[in-house]
């Protein structure tokens, strides 16, 4: 795997052993044959560094474990950091050949019922993993869903959710009425009505946007999950950290070119198929496991914690159980007439996913 543009010598030395492969021998059987020993170079575009902690869990170990069951004959060429295109214009490029693969952390934008997984109070941490791979299932299964994949020309191979995003502000914070009217920077389509419905005010910003404006006194906090605030130094400028308020998670996708994917052949479909299974399911647990760890880093380090009381969870969780009722109502309004369903597909997904977590 490299990371990085390639070399036009690379390149054309790709280009020839392909064309070797592809011209074949007296030895060769068969075109089948000749296909599964032909040399693939994917293309990956990310928004994320490589220290980023999804990225670590999730894309990084798929394009090693893909190259290594393939004994290094399907390779990755992995530009992170927003290097080939910004994070917003992925799904375009994969579009475009401009990338054959990439995270379609925006690919919310166009379908919004992605963010099904940002619903609160649907699982715990520890249960990220199971998540994780029922939301691969639901953008796999879901007609509405896979319907706009498959416009869109790309084939999800990993699917993850983060663990529940949680909240911090620059000021203290003892209970849930603490948070009414602070604005909190709040991405995708249901987070923020979920804020809102805490009695804060949702604030949309770049990530990359968010610590200046915190440091500025322009918004108040941010939600996020636990294991992400550490790549961004939010804690500088957030140092109250509520760690139980559980506001669901965020969908990470990451998805190849369809015009790829049908020039694999079977056993290279297939093994990418696997190992994007298996990836989803322990970028999620991976996550998870990294909570705890964390939370105990802040508190040694002066960050202040704060836990909600059983008293205060409930009144938390009795605001936002009009969270799906709301979002199901926007989206109905957008045009989703099967908003309704898709939410019961997801909750049904998922929970047959938990049965074996619990």
């Amino acid at each position: 795997m490299s990371r990085g543009k390639s070399t036009r010598a690379g390149i054309c030395l790709l280009a020839m052993t392909v064309a070797t492969a592809a011209c074949g021998s007296g030895d060769t059987d068969s075109g089948e044959e000749t296909a599964a020993a032909e040399e693939v170079q994917i293309r990956v575009a990310d928004q994320y560094s490589t220290e980023h902690p999804i990225a670590v869990a999730s894309i990084l170990p798929f394009m090693e474990e893909v190259e290594r069951q393939s004994d290094g004959r399907i390779t990755f060429e992995y530009f992170g950091s927003n290097e080939l295109v910004e994070a917003t214009d992925i799904p375009s490029a994969i579009q475009d050949g401009i990338a054959d693969m990439g995270n379609l952390l925006y690919i919310g934008s166009v379908n919004p019922l992605m963010y099904v997984v940002q619903l609160p109070g649907l699982y715990a941490d520890p249960e990220t993993g199971a998540a994780s791979e029922a939301l691969l299932d639901f953008v796999t299964e879901n007609e509405n869903v896979a319907g706009t994949l498959d416009e869109t020309g790309i084939h999800p191979l990993i699917c993850l959710t983060t663990t529940n995003y949680q909240i911090l502000t620059s000021g203290p914070v003892n209970s849930p009425q603490d948070l009414q009217g602070r604005q909190l920077r709040a991405s995708g389509n249901v987070l923020p009505l979920s804020i809102d419905a805490l009695g804060a005010v949702p604030v949309n910003l770049s990530i990359n946007e968010t610590y200046e404006a915190i440091n500025r006194g322009v918004v108040d906090g941010v939600s996020i999950s636990v294991p992400s605030v550490r790549e961004y130094a939010f804690t500088e400028v957030a140092p109250n950290v509520v760690v139980n308020v559980n506001l669901g998670g965020f969908p990470v996708c990451y998805g190849i070119s369809e015009g790829i994917w049908d020039e694999l052949s079977p056993e290279d479909q297939e093994l990418m198929t696997s190992v994007g299974r298996e990836i989803s399911r322990s970028a999620g647990e991976e996550l998870a496991a990294t909570v705890e760890e964390q939370i105990a880093e802040w508190e040694s380090s002066g960050v202040t914690v704060v836990t909600f009381d059983e008293a205060e969870r409930s009144a938390a969780a009795d605001a936002l159980s009009s969270v799906e009722e709301r979002w199901i109502e926007d989206l109905e309004e957008s045009g989703i007439a099967d908003a309704g369903d898709a939410v019961e597909q997801w909750k049904t997904t998922l929970e047959e996913a938990l049965e074996g977590e619990r």
